[in-house]
């Protein structure tokens, strides 16, 4: 699977090619993952990962992070989690 970096608005989604779909890496947000998030203290946004760079705000692996970074589940109907994520 190849994964580039395209810009359709604000946030910055990846063109997925190869078997999977774009739809396979957007999640629903539903009450259930915002509070299984809370009960089990679910990390996943740039700014909890080894690659996040603080300074310049991107990742060191090159990924595009707008769709990753900042995220809170309260706000949104849709989230992407980052394939690359590794916890700090």
């Amino acid at each position: 699977m190849i994964v580039e970096p395209t810009c359709t608005s604000a946030v910055v989604w990846p063109v997925v090619t190869g078997p999977a779909k774009l739809a396979d890496v957007i999640h629903r947000v539903d009450l259930e993952l915002r509070q299984e998030a809370l009960r089990f203290r679910l990390a996943f946004t740039c700014e909890r990962c080894v690659s996040f760079e603080a300074d310049e705000g991107g990742c060191a692996l090159g990924y595009p992070n707008s769709a990753h970074a900042g995220v809170n589940l309260e706000l949104v109907d849709e989230v992407v989690f980052c394939k690359a994520f590794e916890l700090a």
